[in-house]
């Protein structure tokens, strides 16, 4: 869903085949319906694990800020006893870690509260992740050190309280900055905007953080790495180049002659001729192109959805005849008793799965209850709804394996 592109404006449609690039401008593939605003929120988040609602307490947590004011937003934190104003504080250096004490801004505050005392990096925009300025907090991981740091930096956000004073009519002060909670996600959609990052690259980041496995985990770095950018930007420039020689013989095939470096010579016969001049060798020098890179295309395609299937993992169901072994089997694989084992027949009615890493694959392995005929003695309906489940599971698994005794 990008912005329209004039057909004639060939310069327009190019795009750099690095994805990571430090430029701040916005590629002209970019998902956005608008160009980035010149002023936006200063947003902050948890970056990590630990502190926060449900949260448990990790030894570190990670809250960062970015936008045009995550500096002066730091230095309220760092503005301690004696200083006068945030022009007083001393900022680290950009990309050298600093260890500094946070204390609560709060201008009501009769003496300056300390947060915690964290470990503090800068960078400065566009070299950064999101091509913004950038803090980031490596606090203490409790629950109150993170609320209190993320309280501090969202009262920066608000106006302060009325002080409930005779003048109702007074206009209400301002905020200290434009400053709030970042929304899910909104880091890396900075990112895109400015250009850090690609389409391709964003599935990567998101693939990546949340990879449970080694070969979830080398998928998204071989993605995110650019390499997939590369390889579609290739193709691009392709079908640009041989759209250009096409619409070049329509548009100008009987009045011009097209030179070399278009596919042809300057020949003013339209026929095709044994050395590849003129239109008919313009098109016979773009028809084995366009097959070629469709071969390759084909070829990208015929995966099987290898991609897919690590990405999101497989799905394996365990079938065969009651007591035939197949929550023995699932409790091994998992290596714990994730299913009840009796000798009773019926004794699973329901799908048990249990999501295990196989060889660096994903797998979902569901146990289903034994299938046998609806009509021998002891089968009720419960067992019948089982095996009804167990063939459905069946039928949506990548892989069937067979238990028989």
């Amino acid at each position: 869903p990008g912005r329209a592109i004039a057909p004639l404006d060939r310069t327009t449609m190019m795009r750099s085949s690095s994805s990571s690039s430090a430029s701040s401008s916005i590629s002209p593939l970019s998902m956005s319906s608008s160009p980035v605003p010149p002023e936006e929120d200063t947003i902050f988040a948890l970056s990590s694990g630990g502190g926060g609602a449900g949260g448990g307490a990790t030894a570190v947590s990670v809250i960062r800020l970015t936008g045009p004011r995550s500096h002066d937003a730091l230095r309220h934190l760092l503005r301690g006893p004696g200083q006068r104003s945030t022009d007083d504080v001393k900022l680290p250096a950009p990309r050298l870690s600093s260890l500094r004490t946070l204390y609560d801004p709060d201008p009501a505050a009769v003496e300056a509260d300390v947060l915690d005392q964290a470990l503090v990096l800068l960078f400065s925009g566009p070299n950064s992740f999101t091509g913004e300025d950038i803090v980031e907090l490596h606090c203490h991981g409790s629950r109150a050190v993170v609320k209190g740091v993320l309280d501090a930096l969202e009262a920066l956000g608000r106006p302060p309280a009325s002080s409930g004073s005779e003048d109702e009519a007074a206009p209400a002060a301002p905020a200290i900055m434009s400053i709030r909670p970042a929304e899910r996600g909104e880091f890396t959609q900075r990112a895109y905007a400015r250009g850090k990052l690609g389409l391709c690259e964003v599935e990567a980041l998101a693939d990546l953080i949340t990879a449970d496995t080694s070969a979830q985990r080398r998928l998204a770095l071989r993605q995110f790495d650019g390499r997939l950018s590369r390889l579609y930007d290739g193709w691009r420039s392709e079908l640009i180049g041989c759209l250009a020689h096409a619409e070049a013989v329509i548009d100008f095939g009987d009045d011009e002659d097209l030179g070399p470096d278009d596919g042809g010579a300057d020949d003013p016969e339209d026929e095709p001729s044994s050395d590849g001049t003129g239109q008919g060798g313009v098109w016979d020098a773009i028809s084995p192109r366009v097959s070629s890179l469709r071969a390759r295309m084909n070829r990208h395609l015929s995966d099987s959805h290898r991609g897919e299937l690590l990405r999101s993992g497989l799905r394996v169901a365990i079938v065969g005849p009651p007591n035939a072994g197949k929550s023995s089997l699932l409790n091994l694989l998992a290596d714990r008793d994730a299913a009840i084992v009796s000798p009773v027949a019926g004794t699973t009615r329901d799908v048990v799965e249990v999501t295990l890493d196989l060889g660096g694959v994903r797998c979902t392995v569901s146990d289903t209850a034994g299938v046998r005929n609806e009509g021998e003695d002891g089968v009720n309906e419960i067992e019948v709804e089982g095996m009804r489940r167990a063939r459905r599971a069946a039928m949506e698994a990548h892989v069937v394996v067979g238990v028989v005794d």
